[in-house]
């Protein structure tokens, strides 16, 4: 069966992807899965002929293809009588086409929404999503094959633009799953069909799902696995558990319109809110069963005998405010054969047959349409646009996806910019309100959300709850068991997860199971903890905490543990910030200095230089009153200030900070910190170009660092006195090379990777003089492999720029500069002054390249270190 020869010229279909309001076309071929399991491949032709109709039909309406999915079709039109021509014409078309007999008449179902969708964008392809895209899709879905049906939006938009012949049929309106109700009208032509059958809809007979306000955005994916799951036949049970606010009900409402048709009896909505007893409950499920009572039999034995044999599912909403719940329900299932129930409470049932599925905040994309979507409803101009959109993905992030805080921030709109939204939300609990009378009280305020969940505990529970504040960004079993003071922690942590007031995750260092707490209620939890009596001593055993968990990472350093002890530390890091604040806010002076010293030895080795300046620059203004206490502290402050220095090329003010180290250590006579504070003038003096001055300076340091024993500090300075040779217009190339070997093999054999690398970076510069290429670039790329396990940003960037030089050297232009653009990216996130070496090469290449544009326009914000290296390294001809 020949295709149609439009089909050379499908590009010229859609040379514009249509935007703004569209009409957003579904069209899907009837009993397809039956032809096609019967007839096998010979009904592959005919479907891909039944396309090819199709699309013929769409080119002569200026129909933009979107996707096929199966025998399905999604188109987009810019215009409604457009997408309504096509439709009678494809329908017209569809009856005139010859089919094979085996087939007899193929036809297909046509619906269509217009509206605004969201636009974004797939491997290159324009992508139309959100409630108009899944309206548009349940339209479609309602008619039968050969109907061609249309929303209210699109008859509007349509009716005074179509030619006379094309008219509409009022098919009513009708509950579509998933979408709400909707206005449907049947397209009319006198080539069409007018007779089919009862539109497919939800019947409500066989159900009493209540109307939701608003359209579904996001949880799609999840929806369709919980579906599945609810249906498998091996699940009686199925609860949605979530803090107040994340959906649970709306997420449930949705589950349950799509299962109506997969229930013969039904699916029956029963609010359990205000319930409190087993009477109570079952009276109130009967009630929406429509069950007759009788009065000499217990409402119990009635509902258990109603039940029995009937196919139905019920969806028990809010179960946890009433204690008798999981009992009522455990004997349901007992009492029938084939109901199943679907729950939604904030703490799990407990019972065998629950399988238990959490619902999670929305992604940050979702939860931008949804707080578009809402502020929508209080103004009908409002859009998410350039100017706007940074603020309202902030407001989204702090929000972390709680769809009840998006829904009463976006209902500040009327009266504030998402600008102004965000300003206010460091007072979240006194935004995030609103007297709406639809809301029940407990979803008019964020805050008051929270309460529902609090009320619930006891007080060993609730008062967990409230030392747990003093963490941020999650803990571990083991953290809360040392800082937190209560009866049983590990049974009360438990307990609030079940309560869905904790989150958890695994740690990916250590691979424990990690806590945590949505932002809104951390600090829910701090007012009470700020109310307790021994508020203080809990902060003050968490700081005490943290700094002996930060000191014991940062012993790790310069040893093989390194890169793990950064990480254990990373996932830490909110925890160790939060104690450095309480210390100085408390004015627990050492505890204090001591932190803000981890924080920035820890800055420093990740290449974060700006941060690691701050917090050294507070950690010495905390501790200029310890001198004479603190000696050895302050010095070592000294130490860590002159060495960013160092690293933000600025060797003058390097010798003055080593130098205040020097006099510290002078009166106490520490041997160690007096060869680190000598090493580090040599490094400036080195900065200086007096290599004579530098040498005698490191001659010294090595001196000190021999006589206390200190291997690594011998090493450090062995790589310093190598890297002299390399740097001295007259240094001897011989002895720079047995230095820095030596240096390396102490270091391999302390299993200090930072130095292995930064011998083998050096190595690769003198191999580089050498004109050795091909052995500095392998000396570049092992050190590289340490920097990249290490995760230290300034590292690779300085092996990369490397790495470009040599690149050019090898006619390699492109890989250069990549490289180059890589380098010049991460000294700037850095802090770092050699961004201006690194740009200044970019500029060169560029001047020499004509191919690669793209390389100097790629962003790499927010890539991973991983992946810049892996793009900087990419195979270029």
């Amino acid at each position: 069966m020949p295709l149609p020869d439009f089909l050379l010229n499908l590009q010229a279909m859609a040379e514009a992807t249509p935007t703004g309001t569209v009409t957003l076309v579904f069209t899907d071929l009837e009993n397809s899965s039956e032809l096609s399991e019967k007839h096998g491949a010979a009904f592959e032709a005919a479907r891909m002929a039944h396309f090819g109709v199709l699309r013929e039909a769409a080119m002569g309406y200026s129909g933009y293809e979107v996707e096929t999915a199966g025998d399905a079709l999604f188109l987009v039109f810019q215009n409604a009588v457009e997408a309504v021509q096509f439709a009678v014409q494809a329908q017209i078309a569809m009856a005139a086409y010859a089919w094979p007999e085996m087939f007899g008449e193929l036809r297909v179902r046509i619906g269509m929404h217009t509206g605004e969708p969201f636009i974004g964008e797939d491997n290159g392809h324009p992508t139309f999503r959100g409630p108009v895209t899944n309206k548009a899709f349940r339209v479609q879905s309602a008619g039968h094959g050969g109907q061609s049906l249309v929303s209210q939006a699109t008859r509007e938009a349509a009716q005074h633009g179509l030619p006379p012949d094309i008219s509409f049929l009022d098919c009513g309106l009708h509950r579509l799953k998933g979408v709400g109700e909707e206005h449907l009208w049947q397209i009319a032509h006198a080539a069409l069909r007018r007779d089919f059958p009862p539109l497919n809809t939800l019947n409500p007979q066989r159900h009493n799902l209540p109307q939701p306000a608003l359209p579904l955005i996001g949880r799609e994916s999840e929806i369709t696995v919980w579906r599945e799951t609810l249906l498998n036949d091996h699940t009686r049970l199925l609860t949605l558990t979530g803090f107040g606010g994340l959906g649970k009900t709306r997420s449930a409402l949705q589950l349950a319109e799509l299962c109506v048709g997969d229930f013969s009896e039904g699916v029956w909505w029963v609010e359990l809110e205000e319930t409190r007893s087993a009477e109570a409950m079952l009276s109130r499920i009967a009630l929406l069963l429509r069950l007759q009572p009788q009065p000499n039999l217990p409402i119990k034995d009635q509902l258990w005998n109603y039940l029995h044999e009937r196919h139905l599912l019920l969806v028990l909403d809010n179960t946890e405010q009433n204690p008798d719940a999981p009992q009522v329900i455990s004997d349901l299932l007992k009492a029938t054969t084939h109901v199943k129930c679907l729950v939604t409470t904030r703490r799990a049932l407990e019972l065998r047959a629950e399988v238990l599925r959490e619902v999670p905040p929305l992604p940050l994309d979702d939860a931008e349409h949804l707080f578009e979507n809402f502020a929508r409803t209080r103004r009908d101009e409002f859009r998410i646009d350039d100017d706007n959109r940074d603020d309202v993905r902030e407001i989204c992030g702090q929000l972390e996806g709680v769809p009840l805080a998006l829904e009463l921030a976006a209902s500040r709109i009327a009266g504030l910019s998402p600008r102004d939204i965000l300003r206010h939300l460091g007072q979240r609990f006194k935004v995030l309100q609103t007297r709406s009378p639809d809301l029940p009280p407990r979803q008019r305020a964020l805050h008051g959300a929270i309460d529902w969940s609090f009320d619930l505990l006891d007080d060993d529970s609730k008062n967990l709850f409230a030392q747990l504040a003093v963490f941020r960004r999650g803990f571990t079993l083991a953290d809360a068991e040392a800082i937190c003071e209560t009866f049983d922690v590990f049974e009360g942590v438990q307990e609030l997860r079940n309560q869905s007031l904790l989150r958890t995750g695994t740690d990916a260092v250590t691979g424990a199971t990690r806590f945590s707490m949505l932002e809104s209620v951390r600090e829910y939890a701090a007012e009470k903890l700020a109310a307790l009596p021994r508020s203080e001593v809990t902060h003050q055993r968490h700081a005490a905490y943290f700094l002996r968990f930060a000191e014991a990472q940062i012993a790790h350093l310069r040893t093989s543990e390194e890169p793990r002890a950064l990480r254990r530390l990373q996932s830490h890091l909110d925890n160790v910030r939060a104690a450095n604040r309480w210390a100085r806010e408390a004015n627990e002076i050492a505890m204090a200095a001591r932190l803000s010293l981890a924080l920035g030895i820890f800055f420093q080795r990740s290449g974060l230089l700006n941060e690691a300046v701050r917090a050294i620059e507070i950690g010495l203004q905390i501790a200029a009153s310890l001198e004479g206490e603190q000696t050895a502290l302050l010095s070592q402050l000294w130490r860590e200030r002159a060495g960013l220095h160092l690293d933000k090329g600025e060797p003058q003010e390097a010798i003055r900070c080593a130098g205040e180290s020097l006099r510290l250590e002078a009166a106490t006579g520490d041997r160690k910190g007096l060869a680190e504070a000598h090493n580090l003038q040599g490094l400036a003096i080195k900065r200086l170009k007096d290599f004579a001055l530098a040498r005698v300076t490191f001659t010294l340091a090595l001196q000190l660092f021999h006589e206390v024993d200190n291997e690594i500090g011998m090493a450090i300075v062995q790589t310093n006195l190598g890297a002299i040779e390399c740097d001295d217009p007259l240094g001897d190339r011989n002895t720079g090379a047995q230095c820095l070997n030596a240096a390396l093999e102490l270091r391999r054999k302390q299993g200090d990777g930072r130095g292995v690398a930064e011998v083998l970076n050096n190595l690769g510069v003198l191999a580089h003089e050498d004109k050795r290429w091909n052995d500095a670039e392998r000396f570049y790329l092992e050190a590289l492999s340490f920097e990249k396990q290490l995760q230290n940003a300034v590292g690779v960037a300085r092996v990369l720029i490397n790495l470009s030089e040599i690149a050019e050297i090898h006619e390699k232009r492109r890989r250069a500069l990549r490289c180059a653009v890589a380098s010049a990216y991460l000294f700037e996130d850095a802090g770092s002054p050699w961004q201006n070496y690194a740009l200044d090469f970019v500029e060169r290449l560029s001047a020499h390249d004509n191919s690669s544009p793209e390389d100097k326009t790629t962003r790499l914000e927010n890539k991973p270190l991983n992946d810049i290296v892996t793009w900087a390294l990419e195979k270029q001809p």
